[in-house]
Formats: C-alpha cells, sequence, structure tokens
C-alpha cells in the first residue's frame, strides 16, 4: 500500500478490508456452519446437552482445525514465493540504548501531535461497541427463545454469517473504499461511523422484537400437486415462545 499514491489507497483500502472480512467471515461463517454439518454427520442431536454432543463436535471441530492449519500453510508458501520485497536490510546494527531512545521519541512525538486526545477517544471509541457485540452475539443467536435468544442452531448461524454476512462485508468494504476516495475521508468520515453503528440497531431490534423465523412450507394440495407457502411470521414480545401463525 506504500507505493501507492493517496488516492489509490484509500480506493484499494477498501478491497483490502474486504479481503479481511472474507477470511473472518469464512472462520465465523463457513467453517461454523460446516462444524454444524460434521457434527450432524458425527451424531450430534439438536437440542441436546453439551455431554451427549461431545464426542461429535469434538470430531467436527477437530477436522476443521485441520483444514484451517492446511489454509495456512499453503497461504504462508504462496506469500513466499508471489509477495514482492523491496525492503533494504540495514548495514549496521543498532545498540540497545540507541533504540530504546529512538522508541521514546517516536512515542513522544505521537503525544505532542495536535488533538491527540481526540484521536485517542476515536480510536478506543469508534469499535467499541463492536467489541461488545462480537462477544454477545453468538451467545444471543444460540441462547433458547425463552432465555431472551434467537435459538438457532450453529448451522443456521454459520449459514447467516457465510453468506448474507460475507456478501454484506465485502459490498460494504468496497462501495466504502469507492466512496472515501471519491470524496475524501473529512467529507465521509462521520457518515461512515454512522453506517457502521447500524447493525447494532439491528440487534436492539431482534433482542426487543424476537421475530420468529420464518418457515417455507411444502404442502400437498388436493389434487396431488405440490404447492408452496411463505408463512409470514408475526413479532413476539421478549421471551415468549409462542410459534408462528397459520
Amino acid at each position: 500500500m506504500a507505493e501507492l499514491d493517496k488516492q489509490n489507497q484509500a480506493k484499494y483500502i477498501g478491497v483490502q478490508g474486504a479481503f479481511y472480512n472474507i477470511a473472518k467471515l469464512v472462520a465465523n461463517g463457513g467453517l461454523v456452519a460446516m462444524a454444524g454439518k460434521l457434527a450432524e454427520h458425527f451424531g450430534a442431536i439438536e437440542g441436546a446437552t453439551t455431554d451427549v454432543n461431545a464426542g461429535a463436535y469434538s470430531s467436527a471441530w477437530m477436522i476443521i482445525f485441520g483444514v484451517i492449519a492446511a489454509m495456512l500453510i499453503l497461504l504462508s508458501i504462496y506469500h513466499i514465493k508471489m509477495l514482492p520485497s523491496t525492503q533494504v536490510p540495514s548495514d549496521g546494527k543498532k545498540k540497545a540504548s540507541e533504540a530504546g531512545r529512538e522508541l521514546i521519541g517516536i512515542i513522544g512525538n505521537f503525544f505532542t501531535k495536535r488533538h491527540i486526545l481526540y484521536y485517542i477517544c476515536f480510536i478506543i471509541l469508534y469499535r467499541l461497541a463492536e467489541g461488545f457485540i462480537m462477544k454477545i452475539a453468538p451467545l444471543f443467536l444460540r441462547a433458547s427463545r425463552e432465555v431472551g435468544g434467537l435459538g438457532l442452531s450453529l448451522t443456521e448461524i454459520g449459514t447467516l454469517n457465510g453468506i448474507f454476512g460475507s456478501a454484506a462485508f465485502v459490498l460494504g468494504s468496497l462501495l466504502a473504499g469507492i466512496y472515501v476516495s471519491r470524496f475524501g475521508l473529512k467529507k465521509t468520515l462521520f457518515s461512515l461511523c454512522c453506517v457502521f453503528n447500524l447493525p447494532f440497531v439491528a440487534y436492539t431490534f431482534l433482542a426487543v422484537a424476537q421475530p420468529e423465523k420464518c418457515v417455507l412450507d411444502r404442502r400437498m394440495y388436493y389434487n396431488g400437486i405440490f404447492w408452496l407457502r411463505l408463512r409470514v411470521c408475526r413479532l413476539n414480545p421478549v421471551h415468549d415462545a409462542t410459534g408462528c401463525s397459520g
């Protein structure tokens, strides 16, 4: 990225972010869904206790982590072969005291910048909500509806994150890069911060309304022809575990 001018950096930082999010969502979405399918293959029972499904999930996750290890090894070999290296090695070694003084100078220069307190507050607060939701969301999605969760299965969570989450992340990263490169970071920062917090509003809605999953039923018509009926489910208050309307 350092080889590009500022406009292209702003443009391609979105591409970089897109691939970062793809990797994150493949891990949190695709691999989780695969783990759920493998666990079912090994005999896991949905809704059973952890002790009952321990063997099935252990086998499933062993395979998943083996796949991850193989992917990392292959990617590291690819990077060794393909990534350019323009760094020039240093001719001499610095003493520890010189390195320490240089580090202190860099830190001191950082804290003497104008409006540094604003920068620090922005860095801390910008992704604070995401830090909370990343830990709480899996528990909320998996918890039963009786205790305020959505009661989704591991496979459903993986599918939602892997398909819809991946598409949204990639599209958002690419569009944000184009948006910033066209209008500049100063003009777009506030609007991007607002958009960044929209998912937390959606999680709040899900927690309060607890919408039922819509079910696509296949029913037999009287003359033997199959037809599809989409049951539109009502929104239930929190802790209401009643079923969908017919």
